[in-house]
């Protein structure tokens, strides 16, 4: 399993006129094999650029989150995370090839330009997939046997 993450991090610039300045500096930061769980936040993107590959997120509060960045997220598995699986907002990316199982939503996206393609979303307790606001392709996904308002639900 492979995370390749190019994360900004924000240093305090010299104060010269305005002590709210600030400068950004990316590291480069990878992850050969491995799982994240129990946490209440497994994993965090924000203004970064992200490649997720082979990853177990299971049993956290909120699973993934992704926030104005460019992503992917391939052949992986996001389990039993009790806010939602994966919440990406205002990003551009591709999810492929990974299973969303018992999370709450499985997969929340608004306001993106996503590929959802090859993908499993079954048994979550809200709905599997909910977009928002977003375009791209959904393609090739299997979803079942989830519960919202929507299918029949509380």
């Amino acid at each position: 399993m492979r995370v390749a993450l190019v994360v900004p991090v924000l240093f305090l610039a010299a104060q010269l006129a305005d002590a709210r300045s600030w400068t950004r500096t990316l590291f480069q930061v990878n992850v050969d094999t491995g799982a994240v769980t129990g946490s209440a936040s497994a994993l965090r993107f924000r203004d970064s650029t992200a490649a997720i590959e082979g990853l177990a997120v299971y049993d956290n509060t909120l699973g993934i989150q992704i926030l104005r960045s460019s992503f992917s997220l391939v052949g992986s598995s996001i389990v039993g995370n009790s806010l939602a699986g994966m919440h990406v907002r205002e990003s551009e990316g591709t999810i492929a090839g990974s299973r969303f199982e018992a999370n709450s939503p499985g997969l929340r996206v608004s306001d993106c330009r996503v590929r959802i393609e090859g993908n499993r979303f079954l048994a979550n307790n809200a709905a599997g997939l909910q977009l928002r606001r977003t375009e791209g392709r959904v393609e090739g996904n299997r979803i079942e046997g989830n519960f919202s308002r929507f299918n029949g639900g509380g």
